[in-house]
């Protein structure tokens, strides 16, 4: 097992030294063998085909080893991103009090405060405006519109 593992980070960092020094089109599986010290079979049967290979160096050279945990599933980040969430829950929440005493909305302001921290966390406007062309004043216009819609009774 710790022979399996040392094989597999020699032939990461020989991946890493050639996709940055050589290119990642112009690095074979056989470079790559080489410069670890093991035969081409070897890379193969530790990471199948160059894409997976490819992947693997990145992963290793982001998250800084070889753990066979995606960054975002490790629990630095997992921590990072809670507390985020916390935080902007906690303000959505004061947002919601405030919406409460200003115009008396049609939902509770749990409710209120979970639409806001669902609607304002950044995806909406990463697919609305970035994917699909939106502008910003249309999606903001939007948004309004949304809210308005979901908290306030209509009059009549």
């Amino acid at each position: 097992m710790a022979q399996a593992r040392e094989t597999r980070r020699r032939i990461l960092a020989a991946a890493h030294t050639l996709f940055v020094t050589k290119g990642y089109g112009r690095t074979t599986i056989a470079d790559v063998a080489a410069e670890a010290g093991v035969a081409p079979e070897t890379v193969y049967s530790a990471f199948k085909h160059k894409p997976a290979l490819l992947h693997r160096t990145w992963d290793v050279t982001v998250g800084g080893d070889d753990e066979d945990v995606p960054m975002l599933e490790r629990p630095e980040p997992r921590a990072l991103f809670a507390e985020i969430d916390r935080q902007r829950l906690e303000s959505m929440g004061g947002h919601a009090r405030e919406a409460a005493a200003a115009v008396q909305p049609d939902v509770g302001e749990q409710e209120c405060r979970d639409v806001l921290f669902a609607t304002t966390d950044g995806t909406l406007w990463h697919q609305l405006v970035e994917r699909l062309g939106w502008s910003d004043e249309r999606y903001a216009a939007w948004l309004g519109r949304l809210w308005v819609a979901s908290f306030v009774l209509p009059f009549g």
